[in-house]
């Protein structure tokens, strides 16, 4: 509950005012009986026409007087529920955004999922019935057992005793039903990974798998040193690391034996947002956010000018499909881009990252969605935009990487083999093997 707090301060007052106006609500119907039995007593047993208008009038009063507190008190209580999940929500997505892959595989996303959806609006709900419900329920019964003894002492007793069974009855039904809803959680949990599966494919799940034993099978790696202004070149076999080793320079994952520095630094001693914002990516599966293209393009660099925009799109080849669409830059994209070919969404990741103008590059397949002629041009633009950067290039096509300045070759999470393509390729190892057994 200590966690919860700080959610509460910016609504401090609607916390307050909500049981507020539930105890005035509670308060009028406790004794809206007493005046029914005066006016039985003194109205109907005396035949009294001017005291049963009287107490009529009272009662349509205090009538009037509960709905009015009823509606404000459900109005105060909207208010903070609303405004606490609101917040959590967002300091909960915060929270994920700085945890490392490893933290995210182990806690599963259906889990965060089901967290970030279902388990807070569970609590928004429940935090809207403390304020309307619990906190007006014990003022009622307490206030119902004194209006009784006050009535009649043995009614009170009465009363009293069957107060105290019900709420043991509760109490028994709570401990029962407690482990129910544990259960609950953790099937819900289970249903959301299935249904993710479905909609997202068993492919990226399994590769998201992949990538923890990636993971576990790498931390043989005692230290990679990459130098500024440099191209720096992975291949391997699938599996062998590559994108295990990406991860680990996003800090994605931390290592549990050796380090990585970037510049002399080592990674683990900076921040992973500072950390983040040094690379700019593009992947072999890409990304787009439900917004326009424009807002897709500045995602890295919100200050980018119409400029700026337009010629990245002009040098990777996107500005000219972009203008054909309805509504040029401003055309809607949902997260699938179901709207553009995948090559055209491969473009846009590419003027991403150019638009972003990071210090280092990551590129893992870049071009594996466009066709040749136009990869011919779009590597025109990489290697201006590879200019004074340091550029790690993950590639299968050997092809696009044989004016790297350094070619790492990784074989079972190990680095085997280093060094320019000519130095690899009169090594006669493992990089010779690759490169014959495609160009052969």
């Amino acid at each position: 509950m200590k966690i919860f707090m700080p959610f509460f301060k910016p609504y401090r007052r609607q916390a307050l005012l909500a049981p507020l106006y539930k105890w005035l609500e509670a308060l009028t119907q406790l004794i809206v009986p007493y005046f029914i039995a005066q006016m039985i007593d003194h109205g109907i047993a005396q035949d009294s026409l001017a005291i049963l208008i009287r107490y009529s009038l009272i009662l349509i009063i205090l009538a009037i007087f509960g709905v009015v507190a009823a509606v404000t008190a459900q109005y105060y209580s909207a208010q903070a529920a609303v405004g606490f999940a609101t917040d959590l929500r967002s300091a909960y997505l915060r929270k994920v955004q700085t945890l490392s892959m490893s933290d995210i595989n182990s806690l599963k996303t259906a889990t965060l999922i089901t967290r970030i959806t279902s388990d807070i609006n569970q609590i928004q709900t429940g935090v809207n019935i403390f304020f309307r419900l619990f906190m007006r329920s014990p003022f009622i019964v307490i206030g119902t057992v004194v209006m009784a003894f006050l009535t009649d002492t043995s009614m009170g007793w009465r009363f009293l005793l069957i107060t105290c069974s019900l709420f043991i009855i509760i109490l028994f039904i709570l401990g029962f039903t407690i482990p129910l809803y544990h259960k609950v959680q953790s099937q819900l949990d289970q249903l959301t990974q299935k249904t993710d599966e479905t909609l997202t494919g068993v492919r990226v799940l399994r590769a998201f798998n992949k990538e923890d034993s990636d993971y576990q099978s790498f931390t043989t790696i005692n230290r990679i040193l990459t130098s500024l202004q440099q191209r720096v070149a992975i291949v391997g076999p699938t599996g062998c690391g590559k994108t295990t080793l990406i991860n680990l320079m996003m800090r994605f994952y931390d290592s549990d034996s050796g380090f990585i520095s970037i510049d002399g630094i080592d990674i683990n001693t900076v921040l992973r947002s500072d950390v983040r914002r040094l690379f700019g990516m593009v992947l072999q599966d890409t990304w787009l956010k439900n917004g326009t293209i424009n807002e897709n393009l500045t995602l890295g660099n919100p200050n980018a000018s119409a400029d700026d925009i337009k010629e990245a799109c002009i040098a990777c080849h996107a500005d000219f499909f972009i203008q054909q669409l309805p509504n040029g830059y401003d055309t809607l994209l949902d997260s699938k881009g179901d709207t553009i070919s995948q090559g055209q969404k491969q473009l846009l990741c590419i003027a991403r990252a150019m638009i972003a103008q990071p210090k280092m590059l990551i590129l893992d397949e870049a071009t594996s969605s466009i066709d040749s002629h136009t990869e011919q041009l779009v590597q025109k633009a990489f290697h201006r935009l590879m200019e004074n950067k340091t550029s790690i290039v993950i590639a299968h096509r050997l092809k696009t990487i044989v004016d790297a300045d350094l070619i790492v070759a990784m074989k079972d999470g190990q680095v085997i083999e280093q060094g320019t393509h000519e130095e690899s390729l009169e090594a006669r190892g493992f990089y010779y093997d690759l490169y014959e057994s495609q160009f052969s």
